[in-house]
């Protein structure tokens, strides 16, 4: 009631928010309080969106659809207010047949597409003053497959059973005639608002959607669910709903009944049905199937590497992988000797000693690692390994 005086009036100061009404808003308070209090104010009658479910049994059960004139009203009302964000009564009837235009545009790859362009008239945000804001992109409804529920089709169609002189002018919405004669569907007189509110309502009832306050509010409602449900940004989203800002769309973002299922859920601690199949309750794999990490370790083998007392990593991995060393060496018995130090590994009668080069280096040897092969002696690093720094736990003075 404020907001409306407010608009209204066009006081200077705002009722809502301004310090010269704060005498008049601590009179509303306790007012509000005791109204609560006896019941009221729950939002009972607040409009819910409708889910994919119950939009699905809108066009089962006939009631979206191009076969009478009922249903191809009502199919157009749901389609112009999701795609142009039309409110509930007022834009759609104040909507005419000038302000809608098919058009072919040519789109990306050169091909050309249908789509519906809305121009666009005053409305509640969009004022069309000085200095009001419009939406910046155009607002189109694209064609689809050219099937039952394409859209421009369907709009085509609308403006199709319309008597001829009111083809391309004249309000968008017309009285329907109950006892057709010829292929025109609507009369010249216009459609009453008190019919025009009533579209959504009427199509729940007709479907027994009980327990849900449906009506044609919902409809932005439920764009605004399908945009959040497809993760498109706020920012979009109200170029499409028409509304003035971001903050806007909190009364229409609200969450649907499988959100508010699954977080009641999540509460409960159910999971769901299990899904346990047959081979998750086989028995766990043995450790000779568990997967082996690749080592680092290069196996020189016996004399045939003695000579050479500096070789590289690559090269060694190369003559070995090569050389069929489990068939050659079979008959070693004797196990693999390893060290605590990781970089030096002995073997059969040959040490072999992996040191990363550390600290400034050329760029011939940076990122080099060398393999030195002794026998019987474990070599010692000549360059000194990096010490690793030490991490502390800095305690604050403050509380």
């Amino acid at each position: 009631m404020q907001a409306a005086l407010e608009r209204y009036l066009s006081y200077p100061y705002s009722l809502i928010n301004g310090l010269e009404s704060s005498s008049s808003r601590a009179v509303l308070e306790p007012k509000a309080k005791q109204l609560r209090m006896n019941g009221y104010g729950k939002r009972k009658n607040c409009a819910l969106p409708y889910n994919s479910a119950e939009e699905e049994s809108f066009w089962s059960s006939g009631l979206l659809s191009d076969h009478d004139g009922v249903a191809l009203t009502n199919v157009n009302f749901k389609n112009l207010s999701e795609h142009f964000g039309f409110r509930g009564r007022q834009d759609h009837y104040d909507a005419y047949v000038q302000d809608l235009e098919v058009a072919w545009i040519q789109i990306q790859g050169g091909e050309l597409a249908k789509c519906v362009r809305l121009n666009e008239n005053p409305t509640k945000t969009h004022s069309g003053g000085l200095s009001a804001k419009h939406r910046k992109t155009p607002q189109e409804m694209w064609a689809t497959d050219g099937g039952p529920r394409d859209p421009v089709q369907l709009f085509e169609e609308f403006l199709r059973r319309r008597p001829l002189e009111m083809l391309t002018s004249g309000p968008l919405y017309l009285a329907i005639i109950q006892r057709l004669k010829t292929e025109v569907w609507y009369a010249k007189s216009r459609m009453g608002e008190h019919k025009l509110s009533s579209i959504m309502k009427t199509l729940a009832q007709t479907i027994s959607i009980d327990g849900k306050e449906i009506s044609n509010h919902s409809t932005r409602k439920a764009v605004v669910a399908k945009f959040k449900k497809a993760g498109q940004r706020r920012h979009k989203i109200i170029q499409i709903t028409g509304h003035a800002n971001e903050t806007s769309l909190d009364d229409c973002d609200e969450i649907d009944e499988e959100e508010r299922r699954t977080l009641s859920h999540i509460i409960s601690g159910y999971s769901g049905p299990s899904t346990t199949t047959s081979s998750s309750k086989a028995s766990p794999p043995s450790l000779n199937s568990l997967p082996v990490p690749p080592s680092t370790d290069v196996v020189v083998p016996s004399s045939k590497y003695a000579t050479s007392s500096s070789t590289s990593l690559g090269a060694a991995i190369s003559q070995a992988s090569t050389n069929s060393l489990a068939h050659q060496y079979s008959n070693i018995q004797s196990p693999i000797t390893r060290t605590n130090d990781p970089a030096v590994q002995q073997f059969h009668n040959c040490t072999v000693n992996i040191q990363k080069y550390f600290g400034p280096q050329s760029t011939n040897q940076a990122s080099s690692s060398r393999v030195e092969c002794q026998i019987g002696e474990i070599t010692s690093p000549s360059i000194p390994r990096r010490k690793r720094k030490r991490a502390y736990i800095i305690d604050s003075d403050e509380d």
